[in-house]
């Protein structure tokens, strides 16, 4: 498996956005097509993209750039599907405590020949809660569509962030 890591625009190969942007945002239309002819009033079109999409980093060229495509995507779905009763939602968790995180976190750690800790240590300070939400959390917000509350978050984003981008739409 090729070592997840965080590439700035000078140096990103073509190739790698191209893939990157095929799964994840020509897969966000596959996924349309393949589900729009079975949407009833109250379905729920739900998607995760990165906050990189909002809040871009130097290094970070490819999955800024294309989560900021998936978020963008997403709005016109809204729009499209909004009036016949389909909600629209986005997720957008932060760096959260994953076994794929801390494998970017190594790869990065190895490459500045420093600690995994203090890059770990990074990452929660980006934060204002002063740790990395957990995937039980992220579960927890995700059970919360269902719920025909959740109608009135169509369209939008649910941040969860721990508080790193403060509000930021």
């Amino acid at each position: 498996m090729e070592q997840e890591r965080p590439v700035d625009a000078g140096v990103a190969e073509r190739e790698a956005v191209a893939v990157g942007a095929n799964v994840k945002m020509a897969g966000l239309v596959r996924l349309l097509h393949a589900v729009r002819d079975n949407f009833v009033k109250g379905s729920r079109f739900v998607t995760f993209a990165g906050t990189l999409g909002i809040e871009p980093k130097p290094h970070e060229a490819g999955r800024g750039a294309i989560n900021a495509g998936v978020f963008d995507l997403m709005r016109q779905i809204s729009l499209l599907y909004g009036p016949k009763g389909v909600t629209v939602h986005t997720i957008a968790p932060g760096p959260s405590d994953t076994p794929r995180l801390r494998r970017i976190l190594t790869n990065v750690a190895a490459e500045r020949g420093v600690d995994f800790d203090k890059v770990y240590a990074e990452y929660v300070r980006e934060n204002s809660l002063g740790r990395l939400g957990t995937v039980d959390e992220i579960a927890w917000a995700v059970m919360l569509l269902p719920e025909p509350q959740a109608d009135l978050m169509h369209g939008g984003v649910l941040h969860l962030d721990a508080g790193a981008l403060r509000g930021t739409t």
